[in-house]
């Protein structure tokens, strides 16, 4: 999936993600989408999205 006007790489796992730790936030969102992308420079996963919000493996069943 692409972001559109940021052209971010996002997998749907790594969506998911956001959606589950920003809670509803949109600036907190916003705010794991843009550090998780200055950290990864690639496709926005969901274990990168853990490891950038110092959550690894928080979520998963």
């Amino acid at each position: 999936m692409k972001i559109s006007s940021s052209k971010l790489d996002v997998s749907e796992s790594g969506l998911a993600a956001v959606v589950r730790l920003s809670n509803g936030d949109m600036r907190k969102a916003l705010n794991i989408l843009q550090s998780t992308h200055m950290a990864s420079q690639q496709q926005i996963t969901e274990e990168a999205v853990y490891l950038c919000t110092g959550n690894p493996g928080a979520g998963r069943a």
